[in-house]
């Protein structure tokens, strides 16, 4: 990523060509990784309820959360699906730059 930043400022300084589009896609980037980080923390605090037997007195439907803990990596996980199609789509808008 940060090879990727490097050169969009690169061209951007050399006023070669508009890079505009491709510092969006950069942050649209960066905000798909860090919402991906954010769920796969969520799964980890899940997976710790379930590993510790939660904090109360009560019993937690662990099938509740096993499904959420699953739910929850496979949002992440479409996040960073989505992070890569925006660097293909970055590496693409710089090929054309140069």
């Amino acid at each position: 990523m940060s090879e990727i930043k490097a050169k969009t400022e690169e061209i951007r300084l050399n006023g070669d060509h508009n890079t505009a589009i491709a510092e969006r896609w950069i942050l649209e980037t960066e905000s798909k990784i860090t919402a991906s980080l954010d769920k796969e923390i969520a799964a980890q605090n899940l997976i710790h309820i379930i590993q510790t037997g939660g904090e109360d007195r009560r019993k937690p439907n662990f099938e509740s959360l096993y499904i959420s803990v699953v739910e929850t990596l496979q949002e992440s996980n479409q996040l960073l699906r989505e992070a890569n199609a925006f660097l293909r789509e970055i590496i693409r808008e710089l090929k054309t730059k140069q």
